[in-house]
Order: structure tokens, then sequence, then C-alpha cells
């Protein structure tokens, strides 16, 4: 039933409610909505005579009556159960304010839809009185729900049940037939069959001119890329938005919903805009030029809306039919019969009615002459400026004036700026001081003589050897013009990233041969993250400096000009990886990186599967040269989903990036890498899926879920686990096994038994505690032992014992060059290692565990002391700052608390409690104090705030270190895996970490570098075997500070979706 069909003024609700009373009494069947349920109508007779009409001078097909003062009903002819179904669909999946629907039917060609009655007013009623804050507060709380709905996508383009299109483009004038268009599967069909024909339609006899065919061919054209097919609420305005004070409570009048092209949401709502301020506060959320095309489309079709070919002669005058208002909202416009010249709706809103005569638009300049005049501008604008640089420098450089003009165009940067090594001279000569270390002096790294040309891969684009770092120059304001530091000493540091520190984590590879000047000019802000990193290894003050200015350049890239790039993902990570830590732990960024740079990876596309033609890939062979921009993209998304698995396991919260297909193929892209780098990260991340997996069985990757785990069930997800690293040990080439490889296995295995004690979550306020995660000593005495525990529980702590030790083992292995050069990241591995061991001795000392295990076998105070000397002998003094920062964690702080315990349990005085083989005196031990050993280095004294802008040249330090064996004999132009020698595997070794006896096991042989002075402590083999239906849980028994119980009940079956463990 249509609108067309109806003549004269608006039904009245009495005529509305002896229709139903007709209706009813015909015993016609009543057809609910599909979303509601089969019953009786929820509304009488009797209550719709006695409702109060909201809108009694509604001229559409329907009334809107209030039942009570929580309830209305929206009943009439024009009413449609697709408005019941779209908001359900609203409420269901997102958080836009939409009235509730109790229940949705019709009955004959009358709609019943009984829904919640939202408070407040309409904004129209309001607008006038709103001040200019509330009103663009009102736009942005808009656009927030647009773009919210926006996201739901349909099948087809059409209405939410797949019928006809309501687009406002095929609803003709009043005046003209009623038609009705769609659905439509594609967008080309929505254009062509759709918009095309509703053009087509609107022309006298139904046929194009000539004159149509411009607008015909773009409109053909228009979104061929974009099939998306959008929720769209299609008859936007002020007058269906329900506010309450400032707060937009509701969306109302959803009749006209559907999926459909994403520019109609805002073409409706713009075109139907009626006051000035509202269309100018609406146009700052619109798209402006997809706007005016529409606007040009439903402007021509209304043009020749109700003419005929038979129309020979038309007065000059001619009006049109409709007022303005009337034509911008596309209703009828009936005439008012008390009033001459004026409708009935202008009538009752007190509106001037204006009809104009027809006016053809101006035709919009395309988009080809605009770019010609625009680069005609361009080109004026270059000669200019380069007159008048060669006019400036005509006094230094007579004979240039004899040079031919640049026929390009282009500014000689060159010959204006100068050579990079004045630029660097000037500003080291203005004697700024910069409070670096003394022995920081210019030096050239032994790594960069003597290699010969290496081929760049294609992602690093312009990166050859005739590189000219004087051409093209960046433009200044970066580290290197400023003078904080020269050019000579960033090509040392980039240097020693590349050969040093890039093995560590792999995630961003570049060519062995990439200089400082080349990836400056091409990746400038990836460059100052590698400097920085670099420093850090170096010099403390120097990497403060550098830090602060990769922050300040991050943020007014990303926060502030809102880049995004893989670019700045990359950077991100490399700072988060070596992240330069604050001086107050509550200043730490480590989670929000981390989250950016999973966010921007989301946003740019790299976690989603490329779009690759079928004919392309079909033609694959074996001789494709490898995607090297596909493996950086990779390493990118797979380091972003690595960093967020590791925050989202230690703070129960979800991880944004999920591992997905795609993000497999990009493992296995990896794998198929010809460098060693790359097949070194795949490996790596297949321990990362392990750990993730094991996290799911446990039931943590559902952060919401509260329900307690049974032993049997910890035990047969740590057996399954055991398992499964032990497949990865057997499989991974010896060759693979570097130290932070070895470093990220033990580290895993820690994560998981820390996890299956219930210890593994971090509380968020535990940074601002005084000794962080470790238990809070009490002051009142002894504490009694708990009940006694079962024997699973007891071997899990065990064996979470074990991996500590084995992990701080491989630790104290290292050598010292090793240690200043690890960044960060590696060290929050062994801190975890550091503290775990303490907080098994802190139950050793208080709890039931104590009976079973002995406060010599923990061996807590050997371990403190051992990683104080180490920390002490890598700190330098307070010259390099990770090591620094982590001897006060373990040295000061950690010693503190163990001497704490062992006085409040034995009676006896500090460092009573380290038990080992040997005296006391052989290892050094530390002072409580927290004073750092003494070195031949001299320390740094930053008191001082060093200025980030001073000018003073930076030097390099002598005898940085020399490249690691092997890397001569690298043939793709990758960088080899540095650091210490491999590590083999012991085959005699058959049953992994989980079972072993003894330190050194998992290796036949160890680096170099720490020798322990006290024989290590003796690992305890687990005494219980995995036998959960023969041992039943105990109760009691739980570890101080555990935050996962671990006895209750869960139903048997498969956990959380993941694959069945065995034997489970």
């Amino acid at each position: 039933m249509h609108e067309d069909s109806r003549v004269g003024s608006p039904p009245s609700k009495w005529d509305l409610v002896n229709y139903i009373r007709y209706v009813l009494s015909s015993k016609i069947d009543t057809r609910f909505a599909p979303s509601m349920r089969h019953q009786p109508p929820s509304v009488t007779l009797e209550e719709i005579q006695s409702a109060k009409d909201l809108c009694p001078h509604s001229m559409g097909g329907c009334k809107i009556l209030e039942i009570n003062a929580s309830t209305i009903l929206k009943v009439g002819p024009m009413v449609q159960m697709e408005e019941a179904e779209a908001l359900c669909l609203l409420r269901k999946t997102t958080s836009v304010p939409v009235p509730e629907v109790f229940n949705a039917y019709t009955i004959a060609n009358i709609g019943f839809i009984w829904m919640s009655k939202i408070p407040g007013a309409t904004l129209e009623q309001c607008w006038q009185d709103l001040t200019p804050d509330a009103k663009s507060s009102m736009v942005r709380q808009l656009d927030v729900f647009i773009q919210e709905w926006r996201q739901i996508e349909g099948p087809l383009f059409g209405s939410i049940d797949g019928g006809p299109c309501e687009d406002i483009l095929f609803q003709h004038s009043w005046d003209a037939e009623s038609r009705r268009y769609g659905p439509f599967l594609t967008r080309r069909e929505f254009n062509n069959k759709g918009v095309v024909e509703a053009l087509r339609n609107s022309r006298p006899n139904a046929q194009l001119t000539k004159r149509d065919e411009p607008l015909v061919n773009r409109i053909l054209v228009s979104g061929a890329q974009d099939e998306r097919r959008v929720f769209t609420h299609g008859d936007l305005h002020q007058s269906n938005i329900i506010v309450d004070g400032n707060v937009i409570t509701g969306i109302i009048d959803w009749g006209a919903a559907g999926y459909s092209i994403s520019a109609r949401e805002y073409f409706c709502l713009r075109w139907q805009a009626l006051d000035l301020e509202w269309m100018d506060l609406v146009s700052t959320i619109l798209e402006v030029d997809e706007y005016e095309f529409w606007a040009e489309v439903n402007q021509s079709m209304m043009d020749y809306t109700g003419e005929s070919s038979s129309a020979q002669s038309v007065p000059t005058q001619q009006l049109n039919r409709s007022c303005e208002s009337c034509r911008s909202l596309k209703v009828r416009c009936l005439p008012n019969p008390s009033t001459p010249n004026q409708c009935q709706r202008c009538a009752k809103g007190k509106k001037a009615c204006v009809f104009v005569a027809p006016q053809r638009r101006r035709p919009r300049k395309r988009t080809d002459s605009r770019v010609a005049q625009l680069e005609k501008e361009m080109r004026m604008m270059r000669s200019l400026l380069k007159d008048r640089i060669r006019e400036e420098s005509e006094p230094e450089s007579p004979e240039g004036s004899e040079d031919s003009p640049d026929e390009s165009g282009e500014m000689d940067f060159h010959d204006h700026l100068g050579p990079l090594s004045e630029t660097s001279a000037s500003a080291a000569a203005s004697g700024r001081f910069m409070d670096y270390s003394p022995e920081f002096v210019n030096t050239a790294h032994p790594g960069m003589g003597g290699s010969g040309p290496l081929s760049a891969p294609p992602s690093m684009s312009g990166l050859h050897m005739n590189f000219s770092p004087d051409a093209n120059r960046p433009p200044p304001e970066d580290v290197i013009d400023r003078g904080i530091i020269s050019l000579e000493d960033a090509e040392q540091l980039v240097a020693f990233f590349l050969h040093e520190l890039a093995s560590f984590f792999p995630l961003v590879v570049l060519p062995s041969s990439t200089t400082a000047a080349q990836l400056r000019q091409t990746k400038p802000i990836l460059f100052l993250s590698v400097i920085s990193a670099a420093a850090i290894s170096i010099d403390a003050g120097l990497a403060g400096v550098l830090n602060r200015e990769m922050v300040r350049l991050y943020a007014e890239r990303f926060f502030i000009e809102g880049e995004k790039s893989l670019e700045l993902v990359q950077a991100l990570l490399i700072m988060i990886i070596f992240y330069y830590p604050p001086n107050s732990p509550l200043k730490l960024q480590f989670f929000q990186y981390t989250h950016i740079a999973s966010t921007m990876a989301l946003e740019i596309g790299l976690a989603t599967k490329r779009r690759v033609s079928k004919k392309k890939s079909d033609r694959k062979n074996r001789h494709e040269p490898y995607d090297e921009l596909l493996a950086e993209q990779a390493r990118a998304v797979l380091g972003c989903y690595h960093l967020g698995s590791t925050v989202a396991m230690k703070t129960r919260r979800p991880n944004l990036l999920q591992f997905n297909d795609w993000m497999n193929e990009c493992v296995q892209q990896l794998e198929r890498s010809p460098h060693r780098t790359d097949q070194h990260l795949a490996i790596w991340f297949e321990l990362q899926r392990i750990t993730d997996e094991a996290m799911s069985s446990f039931g943590l990757d559902d952060t919401s879920a509260s329900s307690p785990l049974t032993e049997s069930r910890v035990q047969a997800v740590l057996r399954w686990f055991d398992k499964r690293m032990e497949a990865w040990r057997k499989n991974t080439p010896t060759d693979m096994l570097t130290v932070p490889m070895i470093l990220e296995y033990r580290s895993a295995v820690l994560a998981m038994y820390e996890l299956g004690v219930g210890e593994g979550y971090r509380d968020p306020d535990a940074i601002k505690m005084r000794y962080y995660t470790l238990p809070t000593l009490d002051e009142d005495g002894n504490r009694p032992l708990g009940p006694q525990m079962s024997a699973i529980r007891i071997d899990i702590n065990v064996k979470w014992m074990n991996a500590a030790h084995e992990l701080l083992d491989a630790v104290l292995t290292c050598s010292v060059d090793t240690m200043r050069r690890m960044p960060n990241l590696t060290y929050t591995r062994f801190g975890m290692a550091m503290t775990s061991l303490l907080k098994i001795h802190f139950s050793v000392r208080t709890g039931a565990l104590g009976e079973v295990v002995t406060p010599e076998t923990v061996n807590a105070g050997y371990y403190l002391d051992a990683m104080a000397n180490k920390l002490g002998e890598a700190s330098g003094g307070g010259k390099y700052k990770i090591p620094s920062r982590w001897y006060h964690v373990v040295a000061v702080k950690g010693r503190d608390w163990h001497d704490r315990l062992e006085k409040r349990y034995t009676g006896g005085g500090a460092g009573e409690g380290m038990v080992s083989g040997g005296s006391s005196t052989d290892t050094k031990p530390m002072t409580s104090t927290g004073q750092l050993p003494s070195s031949q280095e001299q320390p740094v004294h930053l008191e001082h705030p060093v200025n980030p802008s001073a000018v003073d040249s930076f030097a390099v330090p002598q005898g940085l270190p020399h490249m690691p064996p092997g890397m001569e004999n690298m043939r793709d132009g990758y960088v080899a895996m540095g650091g210490t020698a491999m590590w083999p595997m012991d085959e005699s070794h058959a049953h992994g970490h989980s079972h072993g006896h003894g330190h050194g096991q998992f290796f036949q042989t160890m680096p170099g570098g720490y020798q322990p002075t006290h024989p290590p402590a003796t690992t305890v083999a687990p005494q219980f075997g995995y036998d959960p239906q023969r041992m039943p849980p105990q109760g009691g028994g739980q570890m101080p500070g555990t935050g996962m119980e671990l006895d209750g009940w869960l139903p048997d079956g498969s956990i959380f979706g993941m694959p069945p463990l065995p034997e489970f």
C-alpha cells in the first residue's frame, strides 16, 4: 500500500481506530515479525482508544500512540516489520540507543510495533536552545553512533529482510509514478539497474538524453572498488534524534533502514538538513566530494520528474509544483485550503513556503581539470623558490650562476644546504655541553670495512651502492641537523645495531650494507629508533636523549599528524624490545606501546590477507622471486602478536591480535625465506603458539571466566605442554639454538609452570608495592603451616623451581658483553625467574611445601648473589642503563626482601638464609645498600638533565665489538645471528626440561663467560608421575599470593575448543 493512494488531510486517530476495529473483527491471521515470539497481540483495542496521539499532525501512514508512560505503539498501514527487525539487530550488535521492541506483527495491511518510549525531546525542538558547544557535542555523538552501525554489513544492497531498496535516490517525487528498485547483489547492479534506471524513469517517456551521458558514465564507475553493503538509517534528521540535556538518548524511525552504499547515510543526513547551523556542523563529518556527486544525481532526477513529452510550450515563469521544504524532504506538498500559496506542512510548522522556478545546476569542475590547475600552480611555485635560492647562493659561489637551469624544475638541495659534514661541524662549534661518558669517542666500526657489495631486498627501495647522502637530503630538524649526534657517529650506531643487536629479536631485517645516510633518507623514523636502541647498549646519557627524541617524533607523527604506516609499526616494535626504562616504574609504557603497535597493524591491514588475483596465483612457479615486502609485513604482524600475547598472559587481558590463518601463512612465508633470520623467527613464533594453546587449555584466553580448575586438569595441560615442547626441541636444528632462542625456551617453560601453580597473574597495582609481586612480609611473627599439599601440586612446584634454576643458569653463562647487549625485553624474562625463585623460597619457609623441599634445595641466596655479581659487572658502574636498572631490582630490592624473610624465620642476620656449597666469600656477596661494585669504567653522572636541543656533536666510543664469526660467509646480504656461540643440543637428554637431573643437561657445552664459584643448586627430580586418576586431589595447601584456585571441578571434555589433550 503506497502513500499516494490516500488524498486529502492526514488521517486522524479515530479514523485509524475505526479501521483497526474493522480489521480485528474480520478474523484475519496475525503475521509476527521474525524476531518476535508468536503470541497474541499485547495491545488491546481499548488501550488504543485511550492512548495519547503523540504526533497528531503526522502526514505519514502511521500513528505514534502513547500506551502508558513507558511504552508506545507505532501503528498504521505504512508500518513495516523491517523496522522492528532493524531495532532488534541494533540492540543485539551495537550500543546505539534505540527503542526496545516488545512485540511486532501485522494484521491485514496494518502494522503494529509495540516498543519502549525513549525519554527526552527531539533535537529539532530543542536545537535553538542549545549552546554552540552542546551542538558540536551532539554532532560528535551522532558521528560515533553512525560509525558503529556502519560496521554491520549485509549480503546485498536492499532492505534488511532482503526486499527492495529504500534509498532516497530511488524515491521519486510524490507526483511521479511509484516504483521500487532492487535488491542488488553487487555495486555494479546497484549503479546500473538501480541509479541509472531511476534516472531513466525520471525523464520524459523514460528516455535518457544526450545531456545525461556524462552523468550516467560517472554513475556507472562510482564506487567500482567498494563492494561494502553497510547498514544505514536512511532517514536521519533532527526529528528522529531524541536528546535529554546534552546527551543523545535515542535514534528512532528506522523504517527506511537497510544495507546500502557507504555514502547513503551522510548524503541523506546532509540533504535533509534544513537548519543552516545544523547543516554546517553535519558537513564536518561528511565526505564532501561524494556528497556533491550524489546531490547532483538526486537533483538531476528531480529536474524532470512528472514532465511528459507532450508539454510543448512552457511558461517562462513556471514554478515547481512543490515548495523547497517539501522537495528537500521528498514528501507530498499539499496545498493549504485556508491559505493560498502555502502548503499544509509549512503552515503547521509556521515556515515560509517558497516555490521557485526550476534551475539548472552549474556543472562542477572535473577532477582532471582541477589536477591540471594544481600542477600549473606547483610549477610556478617551484620556479619562484628556485630563483630565490639561486639569488641567495650567488655571493658564495659566483661560478654557480653559469650552470644550466634544472629542466625538471626541482629544488637543488645539494647546492642550498651544503655538505653534511659542514652542518655537523658548525653544530659542534657552538660549544654547548652534553653530559656523556668521556670514553664515547669517534671510531670506525670494525665491521664496516672490507665488505663487498651486497644486494638489498626490494622492500628497501632506494638503498643502492651508488647512493649519495648529499643528494635528495631529508628535511632538517632531525637529531643530526640539530647537532645532537653527527652522521659519522650515527653510522657506527646503525652498524652496531645490525651486527650486534638485531640478532636478539630480528623483527626488522635490514641489509648488512645499510648505512645511516640511507636509512635516514628512506625511513627517518626507523632510523631514529635504530640508533636509539643501539645507544642503550653503549651509553646511558646518549640513550636518554635519543629516546626522548624518539618519543617526541613518534607522538608528533602518530598522535598529532595521524600517520599510520609499516615504518611506524617497525619503529615502535624496536622501541618495545629495546625499551628504555623510565626513572619511576609508575611511568612504564610497555603495555601501551604494545597495544598501539597492534592497533596500528590492524588499521593498516597487516593482520589481514592481501587480495591477490586468481590468475596471478595460478601462475606461481618455483622460480618466482621471494616476496620481500610480504616478509617485512609478516615480521611486523607476528612481532605484534608475540608481544601482545606476552602482555595478555601476564595481565589476564585480551590479546588484540588473535592468531589466525593469515598469521599461519606469515609463519610459513618466513619458513620459506632464504634468510636465516626469517627461519629463526618462524621457529621462535612456534614457541609462542605452544604457549598460547596451553593458556587456552587452561581457559585463560577468556578473561571474563573465573571458573576454578581441577588439579587433574592443570596436570593434563602441563603434560600436553611438555610433549609439545619436547617435539619442538627435537625438530629444531642445533644451529638455530642461539642464546636468545634458549632464553625464550626457558622463559616459556617457566611461565607455563608459573601459571600452573596460580602465580602467573600480575596485579596492575603491584607496581606500586615495595617488592612488586613478591608476598608481603607480615609483622606478626611466623605463620603457621598450611594444610598438606597433594602430590600433584608438589610435583608442579618442583618443576616450577627447576625451570627457574635452568633459566638463571642459562643467563649466568652469558658473557658480560652479551649482558650489555641484551634488550630490556630479555631482562624481564630472567627477572621473572628470580621472582619465581623467591616466591618458592617463601612457600618453603611459610607453607606446607617446606615439608618436602628445603631452603638449601631452592638456593635462593646463591642465585641472588650470583645474579648481583653478573649484573654489577654488566652495569659498568651505571654506564649501561638496562643492567643497572635490573641490578637495583635483584641486588637491592630482592636481597632486602630475602634478608628480611630469613631474619624473621631463622632469627639470624641478613644473608643467613643463603645456602650453597662454598663459602660466602667466594661469590662476593652484595650489600643491602645496593652499591654497585667498582669498575674500571668511569660512571656517568646524570644529576643535571640533558638538553635534547643542544647542538654538540656526539662521539662513538672506541672498541665496539667486532662482527660475530661467520659474518663474512653470508651471501644473502643479511646479518648473521650474532651474540655468543651456538649451544648444541644434548642428544642423550631424553626427557626434555621437565625431567632433568642437573644443570646443563639441555646442552652438551655451555658458552664461556660466567664461571660460578659456588656449585649450582641441585635440581630436584619430580618424585611423582602424572597419574591424576590414581591421585585424588586434596584440599588446601595453596601457595600464598596465589591468583588462581586449583581445587574445583569442571565438566570433562574438550578444553575451550583446543585440540584434545593426550590421555585427557
